[in-house]
């Protein structure tokens, strides 16, 4: 009896162990192409220097998004009593996740690791793009703190990263209202559309990731028919 549990048990495991090896297959692949792109630049994909350029520059910006919202969300828990201790520490480590893919695919726009470092070394911060980099790496930092520390109710540090997650998005809505890379980033609109962004970004990825939590659905919902507002104002406009 002892052996046919057994073997019933490593044909049940069995379908989940190839699972976890094809994931681990394609995730090194996927580092491997990652480090190529890095290496050689973004034309190695064959695809024409735009189409490249926003995939990855929409991928930073919803990653970005995603770890400004979700980081005032979980400080907004620290007044609003929101989330357990248990949801706060997964809202912090979803929002660290996705600050280090925002500066995965941030370091493959800039092209290959010598400019990123000049970037980070020249500290001109004339530049949009030098604040950028900094007010990420400290949002990031202090998300890496709180998450360590067991995401502690401290009003302080709520306040710091609430101050956190305002830079970060204003530093990317303020960089690309100047360089008026689409029609309809070239106003002051745009500010507001990256934090509405960044909430709708957060309080979805939040809803994911904690089931239970649906009231933030009504505020969810909220926030999308502003920024439809938003966006249809700045199409008349």
């Amino acid at each position: 009896m002892a052996t046919t549990t057994q073997s019933m048990d490593v044909k049940r495991s069995s379908p989940a162990g190839l699972w976890m090896a094809a994931l681990l297959v394609l995730a090194l692949a996927g580092i491997g192409a990652y480090i190529y792109q890095l290496i050689q630049g973004m034309g190695v994909t064959g695809l024409d220097q735009q189409v490249v350029w926003g995939l990855y520059i929409a991928g930073f910006f919803t990653a970005i998004a995603a770890g400004a919202g979700l980081l005032a969300l979980r400080a907004a828990s620290v007044f609003i009593p929101l989330f357990t201790p248990q949801s706060r520490l997964r809202i912090l480590t979803l929002s660290l996740a996705s600050f280090i893919a925002g500066g995965l695919l941030i370091a493959m726009d800039v092209g290959n690791p010598l400019q990123l470092w000049r970037v980070i070394t020249a500290l001109r911060f004339s530049s949009l793009l030098t604040w950028d980099f900094w007010l990420l790496a400290m949002a990031a930092l202090i998300a890496l703190v709180d998450l360590l520390g067991g995401a502690r109710q401290s009003k302080l540090l709520a306040g710091i990263e609430i101050l956190a997650a305002l830079a970060v998005v204003g530093a990317e809505g303020g960089m690309l209202s100047t360089l008026a890379a689409r029609t309809l980033w070239a106003g002051g609109a745009t500010l507001f559309s990256f934090l509405l962004s960044a909430l709708i970004a957060g309080f979805a990825l939040a809803i994911i990731a904690l089931p239970k939590t649906q009231r933030l659905v009504p505020a969810l919902a909220i926030t999308l028919v502003a920024n439809l507002l938003l966006v249809v104002a700045e199409v008349l406009v």
